[in-house]
């Protein structure tokens, strides 16, 4: 019996924990009168930039340096860009191999380099800063939005793994052989079904941030598998536990004074293009900022927090602008 209990403990331990983890309610809207959130253009990319068609991008990714990592749908190599949006070169070539893509879609970076989720060959491929293949990390699954990297040897991915250990988790921690180290996040269901997309971000204190797609939660997770709370927003245009039809989380950031930056799409399922922006202080659990825009649709770009947004000129050539946002006091 002492032995079974034994086994047992470290199951048992981070559940009693996500118990007792304590419920911070926000609620109200924004408190400082003085507070504003301005967008500003970073970049326009256009067909000139990328070969192919400019509307087909899949992902943008912001680098420490100023440029740019591209993946587009329907083109097997993602692309290294410049500040000013123009690509400088092709990243790899097609195929298998070391070295090669097939289908790239989320991309982040470390110190040591670049890394893409593959969705087409099932694993992330590494590249060195100066763009030699350092190494490939078998995937669970495909990512379902930016992994967040730890180290240059452990990564945050979000995905559905269909396997009885991940216990229907959508967050998990893998290390660069592939193997995962722990799975984190609420319970979403039987393990292997498709959930929504959940977006993480890494705290200035090495915690992660895992917010709901289609509920205004965010919970605080350390890498150790334990949940340390939980920050609910209660407004009435984000209805608890809508489904499908609420607006929808895209992405979250903290930012270097603390404060968290939400990407709220309010119509998900009508494609209206209604977003929202807020600033939360989380630690006095106020909304400082708050913006609603139909004027601002847009997907959400790595890096940051950034988005990027389809257009077409005044002569019908296509465009993607790449947004940044500031709080102004």
């Amino acid at each position: 019996m002492r032995l079974a209990f034994r086994l047992l403990l470290p199951l048992l331990c981070p559940l009693a924990a996500q118990a007792q983890a304590p419920v911070q309610i926000i609620t109200g809207e924004a408190t400082c009168s003085s507070c504003r959130i301005e967008r500003y253009l970073i970049t326009t990319l256009t067909d000139d930039s990328v070969p192919g068609p400019v509307g087909l991008f899949a992902m943008v990714y912001l680098t420490s340096d100023g440029g740019f990592l591209l993946t587009r749908f329907g083109r097997p190599t993602p692309f290294l860009a410049d500040a000013r949006g123009v690509v400088v070169r092709a990243i790899g070539r097609s195929g298998a191999g070391p070295g090669e893509f097939r289908m790239p879609r989320f991309m982040f970076e470390t110190p040591a380099g670049y890394h893409f989720a593959d969705q087409g060959l099932g694993r992330l491929s590494h590249v060195s800063k100066d763009l030699q293949p350092a190494g490939e990390t078998r995937l669970p699954a495909p990512v379902r939005s930016f992994p967040v990297p730890l180290d240059e040897n452990t990564f945050v991915i979000s995905a559905d793994v269909p396997t009885r250990a991940a216990a229907g988790r959508p967050v998990h921690i893998i290390s660069r052989d592939g193997s995962i180290k722990r799975s984190i996040g609420p319970l979403t269901g039987q393990p292997g079904t498709s959930g929504p997309r959940w977006a993480v971000a890494l705290a200035r204190d090495s915690t992660l941030l895992i917010a709901n797609a289609n509920a205004y939660r965010i919970e605080r997770w350390d890498t150790a598998g334990i949940m340390l709370g939980t920050y609910e927003r209660r407004t009435e245009w984000f209805p608890p536990d809508g489904g499908s039809s609420a607006p929808a989380i895209r992405q979250i950031y903290e930012d270097p004074a603390g404060l968290l930056w939400v990407h709220i799409d309010v119509s998900p399922s009508t494609r209206t293009g209604t977003t929202v922006i807020e600033v939360l202080d989380i630690k006095n659990l106020k909304v400082l900022a708050s913006v609603r825009s139909g004027a601002w649709p847009g997907d959400a770009a790595g890096g940051g927090f950034y988005m990027k947004n389809y257009r077409e000129a005044t002569d019908g050539s296509p465009r993607i602008d790449v947004w940044g946002f500031r709080l102004v006091r």
